[in-house]
């Protein structure tokens, strides 16, 4: 059993704020029970999707970036997953602020992976 992991984090020029924390249970994939990984990951996606429209406020135009960080494929699946959601439910705020998003790449998928984050190329060229 894996174990999806993710965190919502507000930063500013003095402070860093651990909104959420998201822990789903995703089964490994194996040859026979593929569609338990799928709804596992289903399941991973939509708490994201969910925790991303409570707790970011992605309207707001002082929101500058939102950066998606993660070690390997998943940061595209949860921007498509966001956007593929936006798209369905008509959120055209949501769908306007996708100039906002930056997808990075990371080592670890942890919190004190913040520093590796800022240090990017991609979010030290943002305004």
């Amino acid at each position: 059993m894996l174990l999806g992991t993710a965190a919502f984090c507000l930063l500013s020029q003095h402070m860093t704020v651990v909104l959420q924390r998201i822990d789903v249970p995703v089964p490994r994939k194996r040859a026979g029970s593929a569609t338990a990984h799928e709804k596992g990951l289903a399941r991973f996606y939509d708490t994201l999707y969910q925790s991303f429209l409570r707790h970011i406020p992605y309207a707001n135009p002082t929101l500058r970036a939102i950066v998606i960080a993660s070690p390997g494929w998943v940061r595209d699946a949860v921007f498509d997953y966001i956007m593929t959601q936006a798209t369905q439910a008509g959120n055209k705020a949501l769908l306007g602020s996708r100039q906002k998003f930056m997808r990075v790449h990371v080592n670890s998928p942890h919190v004190h992976s913040l520093v590796e984050v800022l240090k990017s190329p991609e979010v030290r060229a943002s305004p």
